[in-house]
């Protein structure tokens, strides 16, 4: 169903939304400052605390993990989850004249999707090398941080999947297309904040398991760690308000899962 065409909308509703828009533009800069910031530190952190990044050692090879799990479950995911809100006001902000049809829309949020669970799955490989080939090798899969982590995964192909069944089948059942778009955008949501969970429980373990008993003396780089999990809660609480905010803006207009909901 294309959109409601903004020019035949009651002058009074635009007047009415203006300040809602207003008010996520501020809220999504200071997101992606923030999602900029988790990045940055992740790097920053691996690089001056943790030997920087490498292939010649199982330890450097590792430092590969959190950056790409942090630029792709995080940063590239949130926005891929905003970007149908931010594609229809952020032109306006800037006064630039440019509008997505649906199909662009999706195929933009569809492809930066692919984008994430290629970041993850090479993310995979690193933890995957450090666990097998380490002195003392480590179980897979025992921690709390790894069933998350499996669980955010597929709850996003869950999503993905939705969103690409809906939109490739043009005459799916209306209330399927509700259901799919309810369950896509819950999946996509809980993936979201499970990935930031996971995240903050990676490092809580990278710390421990780095520092030991040095880590209650606040070692060099503890406090960039305890930064750097802070940083990320805020992050994902902050796209967690901007996504409810976001299906709040669209009610009462009728929307499809592949015009980008989820």
């Amino acid at each position: 169903m294309p959109e409601e065409d903004e020019s035949i909308r009651p002058q009074q509703e635009i007047v009415h939304e203006q300040p809602k828009i207003n008010k996520f533009a501020i809220l999504f800069t200071i997101m992606f400052i923030l999602g900029v910031a988790t990045t940055v530190l992740t790097f920053h952190w691996c690089y001056a605390y943790h030997k920087g990044f490498s292939l010649e050692s199982i330890h450097t090879e590792f430092n590969w993990h959190p950056l790409l799990s942090v630029i792709g479950f995080l940063f590239l995911y949130a926005n891929a989850l905003l970007f149908s809100q931010v594609s229809r006001y952020l032109p306006k902000w800037f006064g630039i004249k440019i509008s997505f049809s649906n199909e662009a829309l999706y195929w933009v949020i569809f492809i930066t999707k692919i984008i994430v669970f290629v970041f993850i799955v090479l993310s995979i490989i690193p933890a995957v090398d450090y666990f097998n080939f380490n002195k003392y090798p480590i179980p897979h899969m025992y921690s709390l941080h790894s069933w998350l982590g499996v669980l955010a995964l597929v709850l996003m192909i869950t999503d993905v999947l939705l969103g690409l069944i809906c939109f490739v089948w043009k005459r799916i059942p209306k209330h399927l297309n509700r259901i799919f778009s309810s369950v896509g955008f819950i999946s996509s949501v809980i993936a979201f904040m499970t990935s930031v969970c996971t995240s903050v429980l990676g490092w809580k373990e990278f710390a421990i398991f780095t520092y030991g008993r040095k880590y209650g003396d606040l070692a060099n780089g503890a406090i960039t760690i305890n930064l750097l999990g802070l940083v990320t809660m805020a992050f994902g609480l902050l796209v967690l308000h901007l996504l409810l905010r976001k299906k709040k803006m669209a009610k009462g207009r009728t929307h499809h899962y592949n015009q980008g909901e989820s």
